[in-house]
């Protein structure tokens, strides 16, 4: 039989009778400090338990997390591990759905070169960013990697982070008349990323405290987004911009029901409200995409057709005068000599 149970961000030790039976502490941090992971703890347990007193010491230099004491759950290792799967199966199904979203946009973008700009790249890596994020947050990036660094610092890295595809796909494919805004505003996250990385290697401010400043820059950012789309559908009539709005409606909801939770300390339901937003944002937004993509394929090929029939003529398909024209501007330009031979065939130059 195993003891399962969470460690957030805190010291452990599991007592048999007053006999230390396991011990977890946070790394000591060196030159660079490492943050303060959560993670699962699977403790082996004697055989023979019946009359005996289990006791869990728990500490925490972070106080959001001072006093909590997680589910605590006996049972065979593997049984454990299926219930944790089993318990996870909706964040999967979620982190699936938005890992082959994002590999198929970019996958799109680099195939349909004769798209304008990369806003199905922008769009692959948001969602590619956002599927690590549920990943993390639904406890699972254990099974993956047991680099403490990574388990303490990827969740935090990530909020900073993933705003930045969004905010470019915004600046490229719905109010393109705010380019420098958005450019400005994916800046500030990247500098966002680089200055709480810092703070936390240098030990100045854990990332758990640094997510903070991260989560009021993107309720901000997430304010000025609304705004920015309300004002563009309705002075100018962007339907492209009411288009994203609608498809953000969800999502932009649970993003500040999740800020709220997590100013209000309730870190145990973050996630929990997301994952509808979530897929319905991207199902929206894909099928928006589609029907832009498919516009913008059939603009090209008109464009190739009207470029081809302005310098030939319809019914001989010989180039017409326009095209003689063009020809003979180019010939001139070049400053060569040359010889134009022109002959009269019952009238027809």
């Amino acid at each position: 039989m195993n003891l399962r149970l969470r460690a957030s961000m805190q010291d452990l030790r599991v007592y048999l009778d007053d006999a230390l039976l396991f011990s977890a502490q946070l790394p000591a941090s060196g030159r660079l400090s490492a943050p303060p992971a959560s993670v699962w703890h699977f403790v082996p347990l004697p055989d023979q338990l019946a009359g005996k007193s289990l006791t869990l010491e728990i500490s925490s230099p972070t106080g959001n997390f001072a006093g909590l004491v997680n589910e605590v759950t006996i049972g065979t290792g593997d049984a454990l591990l299926w219930d944790l799967l089993n318990q996870n199966r909706v964040n999967l199904l979620v982190v699936l759905f938005l890992l082959c979203f994002g590999l198929l946009a970019i996958l799109a973008n680099v195939i349909l070169r004769q798209l304008p700009d990369a806003r199905l790249f922008y769009l692959g890596l948001f969602a590619l960013s956002v599927a690590v994020w549920q990943f993390s947050e639904a406890r699972l990036m254990q099974l993956i990697s047991g680099n403490r660094f990574i388990l303490g610092s990827i969740s935090y890295l990530v909020l900073a982070i993933s705003p930045i595809p969004l905010l470019l796909y915004l600046r490229v494919a719905v109010i393109p008349r705010y380019k420098k805004l958005f450019a400005g505003l994916a800046a500030g996250f990247a500098s966002c990323f680089v200055l709480i990385l810092l703070l936390q290697l240098g030990g100045l401010v854990f990332f758990i405290e640094s997510a903070l400043l991260t989560n009021a820059l993107l309720l901000g950012v997430v304010t000025l987004i609304l705004v920015l789309l309300l004002y563009d559908m309705i002075k100018h009539k962007n339907r492209l911009a009411r288009g994203f709005l609608q498809a953000s409606s969800a999502l932009l909801v649970t993003i500040v029901i999740e800020t709220v939770l997590f100013f209000s300390g309730k870190y145990e339901t973050i996630s929990l409200y997301s994952r509808v937003g979530i897929v319905i944002f991207f199902l929206i937004l894909a099928a928006s995409a589609v029907r832009s993509i498919n516009s913008m394929l059939q603009q090209e090929e008109e464009t190739r057709l009207l470029s081809r029939l302005a310098f030939v003529d319809a019914l001989s398909g010989a180039a017409n005068r326009l095209a003689f024209e063009r020809d003979m501007e180019k010939r001139n330009t070049t400053q060569t000599a040359f010889m134009l031979l022109m002959m009269d065939i019952n009238n027809l130059k």
